[in-house]
């Protein structure tokens, strides 16, 4: 039968490969053997792992178990509890996709404990209240219909909609972000520890792997100026603190080869257009001298 009424008053509704029960359901501990829906429809329903702790409050906030998941354990509640069938929840997400997301990224979704807010669970109530309705449709006819891939296709938006929204265009084009701003990282770090030394164009494209053209798209995307402009004002920059902070045979000339300038005269020129002071002005203030 589709519906049977346990001697308790437990609703129990097999849908395909999905099998509900509405009704008082006791706590438990361990790994369920099947993933499963909770949703507690009177108090509440404590989650618990180890020192972690997830409260779900009627009528629309549920939360999704995975299978074979060690150290859950949660209350007794009075709602709907549903056990699904990992492999035709993943043929669902997979519709979901357009069959965009690899199965094994899906595999990776369905191995963890996923909470869902009052903002997206009111739907499912919903749902199941309508399935309750037809408790007198013959056996087949809810599965002829369509409500056990409604029933998937709507678990599927809830707990993983704004993964399944982040198109395969997407992430590549945000892995392809990440990956510029590691380089960009990397380089800059690089850069600071030659400061004292000359750094060429040709320097930066053999340590970054990128052509200069790159570099300097990156650079103004990034920094809002070329490579080497960005390199000048960090040399200025350091040379700043040295003065700010200097040591005791500290003289503007030390600080200008310390920071990758041959020419004290061209230091002095672009030290004064970038922070409005001559350098030797900066050390002599900071001796006491000013």
């Amino acid at each position: 039968m589709l519906f049977d009424r346990e001697p308790d008053g437990a609703l129990t509704l097999e849908l395909g490969s999905v099998l509900l029960c509405r009704g008082h359901h006791g706590a438990a501990a361990g790994a369920p053997t099947r993933p499963q829906v909770l949703l507690p429809l009177a108090g509440t329903l404590c989650l618990r792992k180890g020192n972690l702790e997830q409260i779900l409050r009627p009528p629309s906030e549920l939360l999704f178990l995975p299978a074979g998941t060690e150290g859950l354990q949660t209350s007794a509640f009075n709602g709907w509890r549903l056990q699904l069938s990992i492999d035709e929840l993943t043929t669902q997400l997979l519709w979901l996709s357009g069959q965009q997301i690899p199965r094994v990224r899906v595999q990776r979704w369905l191995a963890e404990v996923r909470p869902v807010s009052p903002a997206g669970g009111a739907l499912l109530p919903q749902l199941l209240h309508l399935l309750e309705g037809q408790r007198g449709a013959p056996p087949g006819l809810l599965q002829a219909v369509g409500f056990e891939v409604l029933l998937l296709r709507l678990l599927g938006l809830l707990f993983w909609g704004e993964a399944l929204a982040r198109s395969p265009q997407v992430e590549a084009s945000e892995s392809l972000q990440a990956s510029r701003s590691r380089i960009l990282e990397d380089l800059q770090a690089w850069i600071r520890a030659h400061l004292d030394s000359t750094i060429t164009v040709e320097d930066l494209e053999r340590v970054s792997g990128y052509s200069s053209r790159s570099l300097r798209n990156l650079f103004r995307d990034r920094c809002g100026i070329s490579p080497m402009a960005w390199i000048r004002q960090e040399r200025l920059t350091t040379a700043l603190g040295l003065l700010l902070d200097p040591s005791p045979g500290t003289t503007v000339s030390s600080v200008a080869l310390a920071v990758g300038y041959q020419q004290l005269s061209q230091f002095s020129r672009d030290f004064l257009q970038l922070h409005g002071r001559r350098p030797s002005a900066v050390l002599r203030q900071s001796f006491g001298d000013g």
